[in-house]
C-alpha cells in the first residue's frame, strides 16, 4: 500500500484532472482495483476526512473509499 498525492483545486494542472468524469469500473473487480482502493483508505487516513474518490489522487476511475 502506498500513501498518494491528493490533487487539489489550486494547482492548474491538478484542477484539470478534477474536472474529468470518471470512468465506471465494470466487470468483476481485480487485483489492480483492489491495489487502488488500499492505497486510497491508507492515503485518506492519512488525511483529515472521512472519504476519498479516486480522481482526487489523479486516477480517473469511478471508485470511491468511505470509513
Amino acid at each position: 500500500m502506498a500513501i498518494r498525492r491528493i490533487l487539489t483545486i489550486d494547482n492548474a494542472a491538478d484542477l484539470a484532472v478534477l474536472k474529468q468524469v470518471s470512468i465506471p469500473v465494470e466487470g468483476p473487480i481485480t487485483d489492480e482495483v483492489r491495489t487502488l482502493m488500499d492505497d486510497m483508505l491508507e492515503t485518506m487516513y492519512d488525511a483529515p476526512g472521512i472519504g476519498l474518490a479516486a480522481v482526487q489522487i489523479g486516477d480517473t476511475r469511478r471508485v470511491i473509499v468511505m470509513d
